[in-house]
């Protein structure tokens, strides 16, 4: 089996996307929890989670208003029937909102001022990296093994036309570094080859981390 030449890794990028997993997944967790503290039901399923990870605030009263006799022409206020049954809603909220959130309304909009629902972004976060985690006795956990099948769309490999300008400039390093052995070139010389990177211990030039723009620039010249 051929090995691929790894022309440049995104570690930043990379190490982002697991931050970007772990913390949605501990705040979906965090969400399952807190509602499970403070509603009259419980989210067990995974289409129950979703809904509250969508609307906090629809899942936590729909339950709390059917309990509420309906009348004609008139729609409860979710806040006072909380106060009724003696329902901690201001707490859920502000779990999950911040301090900043309002007593009255039973739709979101109505709850929270633009900036906590700028805040908000739970349900964008779902979205965007739910394949990465996994479901099991009602909470989420990270399935590291898909996170770490996705590190290869951050890895950039040589074409076969890359792999030729790379042998190159390996050529050409190697090269440079007999030439800095018996004195032709001086460590001045290596030092100022800021495309490449020299190595202060073994005084020594070598190619650089990102091999991507060299390279490309080399094949450019090519062209």
């Amino acid at each position: 089996m051929t090995t691929k030449t790894v022309l440049y890794e995104d570690k930043g990028g990379f190490a982002d996307l697991q931050k970007e997993v772990y913390g949605m997944c501990l705040a979906a967790n965090n969400l399952i929890e807190n509602y499970n503290q403070y509603a009259i039901t419980r989210v067990t399923t995974l289409q129950d989670i979703e809904n509250l990870i969508a609307d906090p605030v629809l899942s936590f009263d729909a339950p709390l208003l059917a309990k509420m006799a309906p009348i004609e022409g008139l729609t409860p206020d979710p806040e006072q029937a909380a106060k009724m049954y003696n329902i901690p809603r201001q707490d859920f909220l502000i779990s999950v909102f911040g301090a900043k959130a309002v007593r009255t309304g039973s739709c979101i909009s109505c709850l929270v001022d633009v900036e906590i629902l700028t805040d908000y972004n739970l349900h964008r976060r779902y979205l965007q990296y739910a394949d990465y985690l996994s479901f099991k006795n009602s909470m989420f956990t990270v399935d590291q093994s898909k996170i770490d099948q996705a590190k290869e769309s951050f890895t950039t490999y040589a074409s076969p036309e890359q792999e030729t300008a790379l042998k190159e400039l390996e050529l050409f390093v190697s090269l440079c570094n007999k030439l800095a052995d018996c004195g032709i070139l001086k460590t001045e010389d290596l030092q100022n080859m800021k495309q490449f990177s020299y190595d202060w211990n073994n005084h020594r030039l070598n190619l650089p981390y990102d091999k991507l723009q060299l390279v490309s620039k080399l094949n450019n010249l090519k062209s």
